[in-house]
């Protein structure tokens, strides 16, 4: 995947044990993308901190489906990336 994901975006993933789940992206750094569960993200957002996170090869994203903004709302969590944590 070539394409610069955004903070927000629902992206499908090859995990392990052959599972595909559909997460959310928290940050795009190039080779690899900071990935959460959307309840994690939205969680984290209403609670106003960074989201628990993982970092996962770009290479196995396999469907990126770029996240719709919603009328009068923010699509970007506050996020630090020298925070980020490992979390599932």
């Amino acid at each position: 995947m070539e394409r610069k994901l955004q903070t927000g975006d629902q992206v499908t993933v090859h995990a392990y044990g052959g599972r595909q789940p559909t997460v959310t992206v928290v940050e795009d750094r190039g080779d690899v993308v900071l990935i959460c569960r959307p309840s994690e993200f939205e969680l984290a957002k209403a609670q106003k901190r960074p989201p628990l996170s993982v970092g996962f090869h770009k290479e196995d994203v396999i469907a990126h489906h770029p996240e719709v903004p919603k009328k009068g709302a923010s699509s970007q969590a506050s996020t630090d990336p020298g925070r980020s944590m490992a979390g599932d």
